[in-house]
């Protein structure tokens, strides 16, 4: 089960509302480089986001990992890529190296990982990346 953030909760903390009807993001892309990495290995994440005209917005943009855990499930985390007001209209870009090395507090694990752009805690634009076994073997 994959935990989901909740975009509802975002107003209470000043950021602008989106909705489906409405997304706070009229238009998001995301890519990864290289998309197929061993465990140790970094990735390039670049993204783009034009905001919705109109009012300056609050914004709050993350990337979320899947992560695939040792059992096969599935865990997300974010990580917090730009948090600021910014005019209606705006086009929003940048960079993000990822490391893909075990820390003592996370293992990584072999499998597809789905990679999530949020803005304001709602999904903009995704992409994939094949995690391999370190040295480039696949494991089950």
């Amino acid at each position: 089960m994959i935990k989901k953030s909740h975009p509802e909760a975002m107003d209470l903390f000043g950021y602008a509302e989106s909705s489906e009807e409405e997304p706070l993001a009229a238009a998001a892309s995301l890519t990864i480089e290289p998309s197929e990495v061993a465990v140790g290995g970094s990735t390039e994440l670049s993204y783009e986001i034009r905001v919705r005209d109109g009012q300056p917005a609050h914004i709050r943009v993350e990337y979320g990992i899947d992560f695939v855990k040792a059992r096969g499930k599935i865990s997300r985390k974010a990580f917090l890529l730009s948090d600021k007001t910014v005019p209606g209209g705006s086009r929003l870009s940048g960079t993000r190296k990822h490391s893909w090395a075990d820390l003592t507090t996370r293992r990584h694990y072999p499998g597809e990982h789905r990679i999530v752009l949020l803005v304001n805690g709602r999904e903009a634009a995704s992409a994939s990346l094949m995690l391999t076994g370190s040295g480039g073997e696949q494991h089950a």
